[in-house]
């Protein structure tokens, strides 16, 4: 969440910048490589 951004900046108050993201098909992309580095973190840990 970015709740101290800009208090001005609507677009950017109180979202969270995945879901800001309008395009579904690109928020899929970012989530899915999300889960490619959470998984990679767990495995190096």
């Amino acid at each position: 969440r970015i709740d101290h951004f800009n208090a001005s900046d609507q677009s950017f108050e109180h979202s969270a910048i995945i879901d800001s993201i309008e395009n579904v098909e690109i928020r899929q992309l970012l989530q899915q490589q999300w889960r490619k580095i959470i998984e990679q973190a767990k495995a190096d840990f």
